[in-house]
């Protein structure tokens, strides 16, 4: 899952190459210039739900542990806490992740060395 905020002061991409700019964003793409070109806007890694947050806000200066939104009609509304697990309870189960199909090779290219008719001295 990929969340981005975008603040920007214009509309078109010429007129934003010299503006200052912010990107907060939950993947680890930050360097300058990978999002918009511009080599003024500055990319923050955040968390996804900060990411969302913010983006929800549509500002910087949101802090979701304090501030309200408003609904279509104007009410005031916070955001719950985000609450889940951040590693698995049980550790990590290789047969599940993506770590099984490079031990197989790994293996396999093991085999191949030990296997292969090679003579190791010329």
């Amino acid at each position: 899952m990929r969340v981005d905020l975008v603040l920007d002061s214009g509309t078109d991409k010429t007129s934003l190459k010299n503006e200052k700019n912010t990107i907060v964003t939950s993947y680890n793409r930050n360097f300058t210039g990978r999002n918009d070109a511009n080599p003024n806007t500055h990319g923050f890694v955040a968390s996804p739900e900060i990411a969302t947050a913010l983006a929800l806000a549509g500002t910087l200066k949101f802090n979701p542990e304090t501030d309200t939104l408003m609904d279509k009609d104007g009410n005031p509304f916070m955001l719950d806490t985000p609450y889940g697990d951040e590693l698995p309870s049980d550790g990590f189960d290789l047969v599940k992740t993506h770590i099984k199909l490079p031990l197989l090779i790994l293996v396999r290219l093991l085999l191949m060395l030990i296997l292969a008719p090679t003579d190791w001295n010329s």
